[in-house]
């Protein structure tokens, strides 16, 4: 951790909060005591500071059982959090975990999520005793912003909830507390003087404006459960009472230690969640999922797990389905979480998919056995997709054999007979240059935007990988659900609203200007919650989650604040392609909405500018990625929908 790098420094911030004098909880302050304890184990030089509110045995007592310097009111978290600002420097690592009460407010501000209403953190008050005061979400970020402008690495967790639905239930393990309204005064002020955002440029394509106004590849926040939903405290068996989110964060750093990306910790919350029947809640990953928990590393974005979940019965479902790619007869790996330094170590083991759902699978196994251990995930990417885009090659292509095989071995279908169905069209020009061309529309037309590919200087294994890559890009272009049923296709409304008030469904172009702010606006019109996705299909053959997480929407409820999704979308023409004096630009915003959650991170890809990009997009069919899985009782709806917008520059 932090003792490899004497210049990295680490900052560890925990607040727990059993004593509210409405609703106590039990096992907040126990939260951040085991892991204050834990990090105290890994290393002595981790600077933690802890705030607890612990609740007195007697019954008359209206104050926590700490001094009153170390009770985590307003005052004393807000202070916490400027001291890490202020001693922090770029590089240095920050972890907050938050055990309590949450709540959750309207949408006070321009940039707050006007869809279901800001979270707000319940803690105390230190002018009056005993009372509670609320950290609001904007002033919240306001201090995680200064963190990350400053290049500190940022882990948030928040072991609480914001539904207001749960208040109607008389539960005293929920940690939610109803919203009392009362002036804002200086948390209004504040907020107010958080300056609009520059898009980073890296997602200049296409983006959606970050509600929260912090880059997105500065922090990770793990949240206990969705807007909607509950987060519970558990007794996992112990007799102790935990927050779920922190008994199952803390088990499973106990066995993996620091350093684990973000995306592969929220995927083993989610299968444990499952595994326990924990059905009221699923974790939420925001922010960075490639970033690493509590620790300086860097990882190679370098691909997408899969959970696996093990049934009572000892069968195998796969947390992806027809709606990410999987089909029957793909194979995967398998492998345990916590076995990425020792895999070598560890039988190897394959399934195969032998039913396929909308949003999961059942696989069984083609070697080996399994273990009943938690942690499971499924390695690799759906092939079988592939043989609807079948290769036709030039016959007078060199090595033609070599490349025949090469292809092959991708599980690419691949001929050089003209009379015969093809996609793809691979040729190679009078400047010794391989070109592929498009065979969707009515005539051949080639492919622009790709890496430069000289014979004899690029291998036939990145000639191969570059026309997997576009097949993987049309396929998710192309994606549509054509037996979704009635009943789901009436259950939303989504569309994209232009300045002026136009509005336009989906497949309608769109045409503007760069930098126009459009709104995208996803209605509910059912009765159970929908999981919204939104990608960016851009010119460089790049597929990028620009919502960058899955967006909740609820059900309508005024009384409960659940409103429509309303998101603002930018576009702008590349600079690569002003340069080349190209003055406007097509993407596709895709739209992916689900009946429960799940991910997606199977259909991302990076920018084809490089062979290397491509190269490492490929190097994904070993390895690891974020976010996703649904409940096994839920049913699994899906739509897919697809928005073309044209950009013209203007400077």
């Amino acid at each position: 951790m932090c003792d490899t790098k004497s210049s990295i420094s680490a900052y560890a911030i925990l607040i727990g909060i059993n004593a509210y004098q409405e609703k106590p909880l039990e096992g907040s302050v126990r939260d951040v005591q085991r892991m204050q304890k834990h990090l105290e184990k890994i290393s002595t030089s981790i600077q933690i500071e802890i705030l607890t509110a612990t609740r007195s045995q007697d019954p008359e007592a209206r104050t926590p059982i700490e001094p009153q310097h170390l009770w985590p009111t307003h005052q004393n978290v807000v202070s916490a959090l400027t001291r890490v600002v202020s001693s922090a420097k770029p590089g240095d690592i920050v972890y907050i975990h938050y055990s309590g009460h949450g709540t959750r407010t309207g949408p006070y501000h321009s940039y707050s999520n006007s869809s279901t209403g800001d979270l707000a953190l319940v803690l105390l008050d230190e002018r009056n005793k005993g009372r509670e005061k609320y950290l609001h979400g904007a002033v919240l970020a306001y201090h995680l912003k200064q963190m990350v402008d400053k290049g500190l690495v940022v882990t948030l967790v928040l072991d609480c909830c914001f539904s207001a639905t749960v208040y109607r239930r008389d539960d005293s393990r929920t940690r939610y507390l109803p919203y009392k309204p009362g002036p804002l005064s200086a948390t209004t002020t504040l907020t107010e003087t958080l300056p609009e955002k520059t898009v980073s440029p890296e997602y200049r394509d296409a983006c959606m404006l970050p509600n929260w106004l912090i880059d997105p590849d500065g922090y990770a926040i793990l949240a206990a459960c969705g807007p909607h939903e509950m987060a519970k405290e558990i007794d996992p068996g112990t007799g102790q009472i935990q927050g779920a989110l922190s008994y199952f964060l803390l088990s499973f750093l106990e066995v993996s230690g620091l350093g684990a990306r973000h995306d592969i910790i929220h995927k083993y919350l989610g299968n444990k969640f499952r595994e326990m029947h924990v059905h009221e809640q699923s974790p939420v990953l925001y922010g960075n999922r490639n970033q690493a928990f509590f620790h300086q590393s860097k990882f190679e974005d370098s691909g997408p797990i899969i959970p696996i979940i093990v049934n009572r019965d000892a069968s195998l479902l796969l947390s992806a389905g027809e709606a990410h790619g999987v089909r029957m007869g793909d194979c995967f790996g398998v492998r345990r979480v916590n076995l990425a330094e020792n895999s070598h170590r560890e039988q190897s083991v394959s399934v195969r998919a032998v039913e396929v759902g909308g949003l999961t699978s059942h696989v069984e196994l083609l070697e080996g056995t399994l273990t009943p251990q938690p942690g499971r995930f499924a390695t690799g990417l759906p092939r079988a997709y592939l043989q609807k885009y079948p290769v036709r090659l030039a016959s007078d292509l060199p090595n033609l054999h070599e490349l025949l095989a090469a292809l092959e071995a991708q599980s690419i279908r691949c001929h050089t007979d003209e009379e015969q169905p093809y996609s793809l069209y691979l040729a190679m020009n009078n400047n010794n240059r391989y070109e592929i061309y498009d065979r969707s529309g009515v005539d051949l037309q080639k492919i622009e935007h790709l890496p430069d590919m000289v014979q004899g200087e690029t291998d036939l294994g990145s000639v191969s990988d570059i026309l997997k890559h576009l097949m993987r890009y049309r396929f998710a272009r192309e994606l549509r659900n054509g037996v979704s049923s009635e009943s789901f296709q009436e259950s939303f409304d989504a569309h994209i609203i232009s300045p002026s008030g136009e509005m336009y469904g989906p497949e309608h172009l769109i045409e503007t200007d760069e930098g126009v702010k459009h709104h995208l606006v996803v209605t509910n019109k059912g009765k159970t919650a929908l999981y919204v996705y939104v990608y960016n299909l851009g010119f460089s053959w790049q597929i990028v989650n620009i919502s960058r997480g899955c967006e909740v929407v609820p059900p309508p409820n005024p009384d409960l604040g659940f409103r429509e999704l309303k998101r603002r979308i930018a576009t702008e023409v590349p600079r690569e392609l002003k340069g080349k004096g190209i003055r406007e630009c097509e993407d596709m915003i895709k739209v992916l909405i689900t009946s429960q959650p799940t991910s997606f991170d199977l259909l991302e890809l990076p920018k084809l500018s490089k062979i290397e990009s491509v190269r490492k997009s490929t190097i994904r069919a070993t390895t690891i990625r974020s976010s996703g899985y649904g409940h096994t009782s839920a049913s699994e709806n899906w739509a897919a929908l697809n928005f073309p917008i044209r950009t013209f520059a203007t400077k």
